[in-house]
C-alpha cells in the first residue's frame, strides 16, 4: 500500500517545489517508491510497477520507459554473463579450483599460510562466480578442518575463520567490473550522466591492489591484535580435505572456464589495446553484449563428448535470477529519468548539497560520502544504497569536475563502500548467514571482528583506492 501511495500519489498531494517541476515532483514518488518496495518488498514486483509507474508521469510512455530499460545492451549482457558462469558451476570445475587451491604444500604446517588461502579461493570463486557457492564450499572445508583438529563452536579461531570467508567472498563479488553490483552501478551512473562509461582496465587496476590488500589486512588483524591459538592447525596435512585423491580437470570443465575469460578478454582488450588495431574497432563495435552473444554462440556449436559445451535452455533456466534482471532495468530507466532537465530534480540536489560540502575539499567530500554509505550500507539494502549515492555524485559532478577529481573515482568508492556490509544481519544476505550461524559463533564476536575490520578497509580506500582512482581513472 504504501508503495502504491509513493509511486501514484505522491504526485498528485505534493506541490512542485524550488527548482522541481510536477513532472520531477511526480518521478520523486516513484524514485521513493521503487526505493522503499526493493527495500521492503524484493525487487520484483516494485521494478515492473516502477515502469508503468515512470510512464505515467507524462514525461514519456509506458511503452518508452519499458524500452528505455530494456533496450540497453547491458541487461542482456548480465543474461548471458549469468549464464556462462552457470555453465561453469554445471561442470564442477569451482569445486575442482578449490580444492587445488588449498591442498598446495605450501600450506602444510603453516596454519596463516593455509587460512589465507582458503580466504583468497572463497574470494576468487566468489569473484569468478558468485558469491553463494565460495561461501558454503569454504566454509565446508573449515567445517571438516575443526571436526579433525578439534576446534570447538566460539573459539577465537573458528570465529576468525568463517567471518574471513564471508569478507573475502564481499571483496570478491566486487573485484570484476563485469559482475553484477560493478556493472549495475557502473552503467547505470553512465546512463545517469551521460559522460563517456569507465575503463574496465582502470577499474581492475583500482581493484586487485585494493581487495588483496584488504585480505592481507585481515590476516594480519588475526593474527597479531585478535591472535586466536592456530597451534592445532600446524599438524594438519590439507590432503585430508581431497582425501588424497588426485584433482583433475575434465575438457569441459576447461572449455566452460576459456569461456568466461574469452568474455572477459573481450572486455578488457578494447581498453588496453591500440585504438586502430582492427581486433580493438570489432570488439568495440559490437559492444559488450554483441561480444557476449558471439562467446554463447560457440559454446553452443562447440561439442564434447558428443555433448553440446552449453544446454542453453537447461542452464538458462538455473542461472538467469529475474528479479536481479528486472532491478537492473528499472535502475537504467530512473538513472536516466532522475537527471532529465524536465524533472529539476538535479539542481535541487546541488542546491541542498551545496551547504554541506561547501569549501571543503574533495577529499573531504569522499571521505565523507564513503563513510556515510558504509554506515547506510550496513542496515538497508546495499544496491539501494550505492544508488542513492550514485545520485548525489552526479549531482555534485560539475564541481568534481571543476576541481580536477573525475566522478568515476567517486563512483568507484562507492561501489566498494556500500559493499562493506557485515555489521549486522540484515547488511547483506552473506552477513545474514554468519550471524545465524549460531551453533559456531556469537553474534557480538562477529560484530567486534567485522567493525574493526571495516575501520582497516576505509583507511585503505581513502588512501590506496583513492589514490589508484586517481591515477588510473579519469
Amino acid at each position: 500500500v504504501i508503495v502504491l501511495l509513493l509511486m501514484f500519489g505522491f504526485g498528485q498531494i505534493v506541490q512542485p517545489f524550488s527548482t522541481v517541476t510536477p513532472v520531477g515532483v511526480k518521478v520523486i514518488g516513484v524514485f521513493l517508491g521503487v526505493i522503499y518496495g526493493w527495500g521492503t518488498c524484493g525487487m520484483l514486483w516494485p521494478s515492473l510497477l516502477g515502469m508503468v509507474a515512470l510512464g505515467l508521469t507524462g514525461l514519456f510512455s509506458v511503452t518508452d520507459a519499458i524500452a528505455l530499460g530494456m533496450g540497453n545492451q547491458m541487461v542482456l549482457f548480465m543474461i548471458l554473463m549469468l549464464i556462462v558462469v552457470e555453465n561453469m558451476n554445471h561442470t564442477g570445475i569451482i569445486t575442482n579450483i578449490a580444492n587445488w587451491m588449498i591442498s598446495r604444500p605450501i600450506c602444510k604446517g603453516r596454519p596463516w599460510v593455509f587460512a589465507t588461502m582458503i580466504f583468497f579461493t572463497a574470494f576468487i570463486v566468489s569473484g569468478f562466480a558468485n558469491a553463494f557457492p565460495a561461501l558454503f564450499l569454504c566454509w565446508g572445508f573449515w567445517y571438516s578442518i575443526f571436526k579433525q583438529t578439534g576446534y570447538k563452536p566460539y573459539d577465537k579461531f573458528v570465529t576468525c575463520a568463517l567471518c574471513g570467508v564471508v569478507f573475502a567472498c564481499i571483496l570478491g563479488s566486487i573485484l570484476l567490473p563485469f559482475h553484477n553490483q560493478p556493472l549495475i552501478f557502473l552503467t547505470s551512473f553512465a546512463a545517469m550522466t551521460g559522460i563517456e562509461t569507465i575503463s574496465f582496465v582502470g577499474y581492475l587496476g583500482v581493484l586487485i591492489p585494493y581487495t588483496l590488500a584488504c585480505l592481507l589486512e585481515y590476516v594480519l588483524l588475526c593474527k597479531f591484535i585478535i591472535r586466536p591459538d592456530v597451534e592445532k592447525l600446524k599438524n594438519f596435512d590439507p590432503l585430508l580435505l581431497t582425501e588424497g585423491k588426485p584433482i583433475i580437470f575434465t575438457k569441459r570443465q576447461i572449455a566452460s572456464a576459456m569461456a568466461l575469460i574469452a568474455v572477459m578478454l573481450g572486455l578488457l582488450l578494447p581498453g588496453i589495446l591500440p585504438k586502430t588495431w582492427a581486433i580493438t574497432q570489432f570488439l568495440s563495435s559490437v559492444g559488450m553484449a554483441g561480444w557476449g552473444i558471439i562467446v554463447i554462440t560457440i559454446m553452443c556449436w562447440i561439442k564434447i563428448d558428443g555433448e553440446p559445451l552449453l544446454e542453453f535452455n537447461k542452464v538458462a533456466k538455473q542461472g538467469v535470477a529475474w528479479d536481479v534482471i528486472l532491478f537492473v532495468v528499472m535502475i537504467l530507466v530512473i538513472s536516466s529519468v532522475i537527471t532529465n532537465e524536465a524533472t529539476g530534480i538535479s539542481p535541487f540536489l546541488g542546491q541542498a548539497l551545496g551547504p554541506i560540502f561547501a569549501g571543503k575539499s574533495m577529499f573531504v567530500f569522499t571521505a565523507l560520502i564513503v563513510v556515510c554509505s558504509v554506515v547506510m550500507t550496513n542496515f538497508m539494502n546495499n544496491m539501494v544504497t550505492g544508488f542513492l549515492f550514485m545520485n548525489i555524485v552526479a549531482a555534485y559532478m560539475p564541481v568534481l569536475l571543476a576541481n580536477n577529481l573525475s566522478p568515476w573515482t567517486v563512483v568507484t568508492l562507492v561501489i566498494i563502500s556500500a559493499n562493506l556490509a557485515f555489521w549486522t544481519p540484515v547488511a547483506s544476505s552473506t552477513a545474514g548467514l554468519l550471524y545465524s550461524n549460531s551453533e559456531w559463533v556469537k553474534k557480538m564476536d562477529v560484530f567486534k571482528v567485522a567493525f574493526i575490520t571495516s575501520i582497516f578497509w576505509i583507511i585503505t580506500m581513502l588512501t590506496l583506492a583513492f589514490g589508484l582512482a586517481n591515477l588510473l581513472l579519469h
